[in-house]
This record gives structure tokens, sequence and C-alpha cells, in this order.
């Protein structure tokens, strides 16, 4: 079993996150009904609509298990940027990316100047490394 428990099928894994919440409230049901604060009948019930409500919740689960949403890194290679101070060969300037100013070098020291179109190809640290765009995969 792999740290992040990837690796483990979904209904294995979705039911791992949800015995948590149904230990907690079958504890506290049985809790309740040992005090005399609720009856037998009504800490089963408890028990047993918590229990309906993680059935009825698996099937959302599921349709969310395969979907990955990138972020930091991922987020931005890939990604079109727009060149706000030109980049020159041996310097680095500036580009605008989701709506964000970042220090930016050319891949292999093209110079890039203002307004053109440029695709992030890596990250080093805050300082993005692009390269040229074909016209025909421009996205405005």
């Amino acid at each position: 079993m792999q740290a992040n428990g990837h690796d483990l099928h979904p209904a294995l894994r979705y039911w791992l996150i949800q015995l948590p919440g149904l230990l907690l409230i079958g504890v506290l049901a049985s809790i309740a009904a040992s005090f005399g604060l609720i009856d037998a009948s009504t800490a089963v019930l408890l028990f047993l609509l918590w229990l309906v409500k993680d059935l009825v919740l698996y099937p959302v689960f599921i349709r969310t298990e395969g979907l990955h949403y990138p972020m930091g890194r991922d987020a931005l290679i890939g990604a079109q940027a727009e060149v706000v101070r030109p980049i020159e060969p041996e310097g680095s300037g500036q580009v605008r990316v989701h709506g964000e100013l970042w220090q930016a070098r050319s891949v292999d020291g093209r110079r890039f100047g203002s307004g053109q179109l440029v695709e992030i190809f890596g990250v080093d640290g805050l300082t993005l490394f692009v390269k040229p765009i074909p016209q025909q995969q421009v996205n405005r």
C-alpha cells in the first residue's frame, strides 16, 4: 500500500475515509442512550441515518475520484502567458499568466517583445522558462 492510498480500490478508500465519522456517531449515540438522553431505538436510527448518508454520497465520491485539478507548477507548465516586459536573449523579462506577473527567461535564448504570447515550458523558483507558441495554437 502506498502512503497516499491511491492504489486501493475506490470503494475501500471511501469507506476508510467514512469510518471515523461512522464510529464517532455510533459511540456518541451509545453514550447518549446509556445516560438515558435518548432511547436505544433512536440511537440505532441515528447510526443508520448516518450510514445511509454515506451510502448516498458514495456515487458523488466515485464521480470525482479521477478528477485532477492542477496546482502550483503543474498549473503553469503548458499555460500561455503574455510578455509584459521584453525577454532578452541573455536576460529575463516579465510575463503575465493567470493574472499574475512572473519573471521569465527564454528556453532557447530568443527575444520576445511586449504583447507577444508565449508558452510556459518550465519553472525554477520564481522564474518561468518560456518558448514561442505556433500561431495556430494561440488561445485568446
